[in-house]
């Protein structure tokens, strides 16, 4: 059986915007004091181990609607094996 994640779509969103309004309603009592407004970063996600990735697209889900703005580029398919490769 292959799940769809566009078959999901309307309850992955519903959860995501739930889940960031429960963490992020009263702040965060790290970034706020450590962090200005406005500021630019980037960020990445690196894999410690071979294994297969999975859970991008809601990664993409919840970070675009923090801001809609932001630049997500994804470098592996969703599912596919990824393979550690350290210096």
């Amino acid at each position: 059986m292959t799940i769809k994640l566009n078959d999901y779509m309307p309850q992955i969103e519903d959860l995501v915007e739930r889940t960031l309004d429960e963490d992020l309603s009263s702040g965060d009592a790290t970034t706020d004091p450590l962090i200005p407004p406005h500021t630019h970063g980037r960020a990445s996600f690196i894999a410690k181990a071979t294994g297969v990735l999975a859970g991008v697209e809601i990664a993409r889900l919840a970070f675009l609607k923090i801001d809609p703005f932001l630049r997500f580029i994804t470098l592996v398919a969703h599912f596919s094996q990824t393979v550690l490769s350290l210096p």
